[in-house]
Formats: structure tokens, C-alpha cells, sequence
């Protein structure tokens, strides 16, 4: 009987992950949400992230008496990818705005 939890079995499974950018890019952008008060709005942003396979160069987070704010510097392949990133925030119930900005590579 086999162990699926084996070392050699689990370890034949994981997949070398992207390497992050670590400074601005010529694709790099900053999403600003603004949420209203919702515990699971946070998960869920960086759920579509981790579904386009990003992880945010920075997080700026900022509770509020009425919810939060998160700026996060994230590096999507293009543009596109950065749009289709802010439609799909921007659908989370609690989110009440949603500003996505190319940041220049000279200046951050």
C-alpha cells in the first residue's frame, strides 16, 4: 500500500514557483481598494491574486471605524491582466472602490 503523503510523492508534486519582482517593472501597479467593514473582504483580494499567481511587492493596510483601505504593488504580466484583476476585485460585495494606477519604474 502506497503513502500518498510520502516525501518523494509530495515533493514530485510541487512546482517551482515564478520568481517575484522585486522593484518596479514596465508592469508594475498599484491596486487601491477601499472596503466597508466585511472580515472576509482581505482573504478574498488576495485570493484573486494568488489565482493570477501574484504575490503583491508591498501591502499598505489602514483600518478605519467603517472598514479598510489596502494599497498593494503588484507586477501582472500586462495590462490586461491588471485590468481583469481590478474588474474581479471590484465584484467583492464589501469593496466599495477600486483604483488600479501604472507605477513609473524611475519613480516609487
Amino acid at each position: 500500500m502506497s503513502d500518498i503523503f510520502s516525501p518523494r510523492l509530495y515533493a514530485s508534486r510541487i512546482q517551482p514557483a515564478r520568481e517575484p519582482a522585486k522593484t518596479p517593472n514596465a508592469h508594475t501597479w498599484r491596486l487601491h481598494v477601499v472596503c466597508s467593514s466585511c472580515t472576509e473582504a482581505l482573504p478574498r483580494i488576495f485570493g484573486i491574486l494568488a489565482q493570477h499567481e501574484l504575490l503583491p511587492l508591498t501591502i499598505d493596510y489602514c483600518r478605519k471605524a467603517d472598514g479598510f483601505t489596502v494599497t498593494l504593488l503588484i507586477a501582472p504580466t500586462d495590462e490586461h491582466a491588471a485590468m481583469l484583476l481590478t474588474r474581479r476585485v471590484e465584484r467583492i460585495v464589501t469593496v466599495t472602490q477600486v483604483e488600479i494606477v501604472a507605477v513609473d519604474p524611475g519613480h516609487d
